[in-house]
């Protein structure tokens, strides 16, 4: 239900509609085994990516004017994603763009313990587009799209009815700067932002909060930035 519409409080992850910092930690591989075996051309660019991330974020619920209420509750967000890639130079030279698509599975998940609004897990296959443009010789301007469906929603979400189907998307933003032609190390500086929207459908009658609900429909939205 809209909170707007009846009266209620909402719950907000996040501190109101400031930032926070938040620690955490996060990883990522590109694998291409077939360079590793000496192969050229377009198939080269074909290989294995994973990447993750986990940190420790604040949560605390807003009323519909925007004060925060109640306890300050945590939560720990975790993302993983893997499948699939293709990157592509546009031509041989160090500064050529390059394209990248990828296809996978990801699993994005926030359990909250001790809340009046349940933790939700994400899961569905995904493919992305991302593409990255050298603005330098060690700096280059990525932007990335990702699409997720179908996708499901566990952990607490049973409390909305049975999941009726799904969709997730979201883009990013990044600037890469690398340092080893300054130092001779492989050191590399990452600046950037990501959004995700993730929409899941419920089937069935259901209460929340002692409002009654029939077929509800969840949003959840995550913007952070990062370095």
């Amino acid at each position: 239900p809209d909170p707007q519409d009846l009266g209620l409080s909402k719950l907000d992850y996040g501190l109101g509609d400031g930032w926070v910092f938040s620690p955490g930690a996060s990883a990522m591989l590109d694998v291409y085994p077939l360079r590793f075996a000496g192969m050229e051309g377009l198939l080269s660019g074909l290989g294995l990516s994973f990447d993750g991330s986990f940190f420790v974020q604040s949560t605390q619920q807003v009323d519909t004017a925007g004060g925060l209420i109640g306890d300050t509750m945590t939560s720990q967000v975790m993302t993983l994603r893997g499948g699939l890639v293709w990157s592509l130079g546009l031509w041989d030279e160090n500064t050529a763009p390059v394209v990248s698509m990828e296809a996978g599975y990801h699993h994005y998940a926030f359990p909250l313990e001790d809340a009046p609004f349940p933790g939700v897990a994400y899961s569905g296959p995904y493919g992305a587009l991302e593409f990255a443009l050298p603005v330098a010789e060690s700096a280059a301007l990525c932007l990335s799209a990702v699409f997720t469906a179908p996708l499901s929603a566990g952990s607490d979400a049973a409390a909305f009815g049975v999941p009726n189907g799904g969709y997730g998307f979201g883009g990013g933003v990044e600037l890469f700067i690398s340092f080893a032609s300054l130092i001779g190390m492989p050191l590399e500086l990452r600046i950037g932002g990501d959004y995700d929207s993730y929409t899941v459908r419920f089937s069935g009658e259901s209460s929340f909060q002692g409002v009654n609900l029939l077929d509800a429909e969840l949003r959840d939205v995550a913007w952070q930035g990062y370095a």
